[in-house]
C-alpha cells in the first residue's frame, strides 16, 4: 500500500463509521439504507395527473386615444432645423410670414403635436420683437420638437 492511500485511510478512519459506541453502523450499511430509499422513493413516486387550467377570460387590450390639437386654421410659418435640449430651445427657420412674442404656434410632427404661446423669440441670442421670412430664429417650447417638425401659426 503506497504512502498515499495510508495517508488517506488515516485521514478518512474517523469518518468511516457514524457513531462510537454500541450503536455505531458501518457507513456501507448507511449507504445502503439510503440507497434503498432512493429506490423506494422512484418506486413510490407516482405520476400524478395534472390539474385542469381554467380558461382566463382576457380582457380586450385598450388603445390608447390621446385626443390631439388638429391645426385648423393655421398658416404654414417653417420648419424646425435644430432642437437644443438642454435649455428646451428650438431653431426654426421662418419661411413665409413674420412672428412676434405672444402669438400662437403649433408644432406637428411625425410624434410632435402640441401648441403653445411665443414667450421668447431670439435671433443669435439677443431677444428681438419680430422676425420675418427667411430670418432663423429661437423658441423657448415647452416639449421635444425634432427637426423637421412643421411649425404653424394660429390665429
Amino acid at each position: 500500500m503506497g504512502f498515499f492511500k495510508k495517508l488517506t485511510r488515516a485521514l478518512l478512519n474517523p469518518f468511516l463509521t457514524e457513531a462510537k459506541g454500541p450503536a455505531a453502523k458501518p457507513v456501507k450499511k448507511v449507504r445502503a439504507s439510503l440507497t434503498s430509499r432512493k429506490a423506494v422513493a422512484k418506486k413510490s413516486s407516482k405520476k400524478k395527473p395534472l390539474k385542469k387550467l381554467s380558461k382566463r377570460k382576457t380582457q380586450p387590450k385598450k388603445t390608447a386615444i390621446k385626443s390631439q390639437p388638429q391645426v385648423l386654421s393655421g398658416t404654414y410659418l417653417g420648419k424646425v432645423t435644430h432642437f437644443f435640449p438642454q435649455v428646451n430651445a428650438a431653431a426654426v427657420t421662418i419661411e413665409s410670414g413674420s412672428l412676434e412674442p405672444g402669438q400662437e404656434l403649433f408644432f406637428k410632427g411625425a410624434t410632435t403635436n402640441f401648441k403653445m404661446k411665443i414667450n421668447s423669440l431670439q435671433i443669435n441670442r439677443v431677444p428681438v420683437t419680430s422676425a420675418s421670412k427667411g430670418m432663423e430664429v429661437g423658441i423657448l417650447v415647452k416639449k421635444r420638437v425634432r427637426e423637421g417638425d412643421e411649425v404653424f401659426k394660429l390665429p
